[in-house]
């Protein structure tokens, strides 16, 4: 309930996320659950890929790839600290899978 109650967090000004984001598609897949990719450019992170899946009811799984051929931008413990920041906004993680 707090969450319903929670005032939304402000969103990042337009001109930050095209700094950071090179491309985001989204798509229904094979499965029938909502997906969508965001592609940070190469200077955000070493071109981190991060894949949210969302199955309803406020659950979602998460694949983080690194860009190509670039050295493991992001480790186990920014990982642990992003389902957190989801878990606080009432966001369960069921799947995480680091590629």
């Amino acid at each position: 309930m707090a969450a319903l109650n929670a005032s939304p967090r402000p969103l990042p000004p337009a001109a930050l996320v095209q700094q950071l984001v090179e491309f985001a598609t989204l798509y229904r897949s094979a499965a029938g659950t909502m997906e969508f990719n965001l592609c940070l450019v190469r200077e955000a992170l070493g071109g981190l890929r991060i894949q949210v899946s969302a199955f309803g009811n406020r659950r979602v799984g998460l694949t983080i790839k690194n860009g190509r051929g670039q050295p493991s931008a992001i480790g186990e413990e920014e990982v642990a600290g992003l389902v957190a920041a989801l878990r606080k906004r009432d966001v369960e993680v069921v799947d995480v899978v680091m590629g």
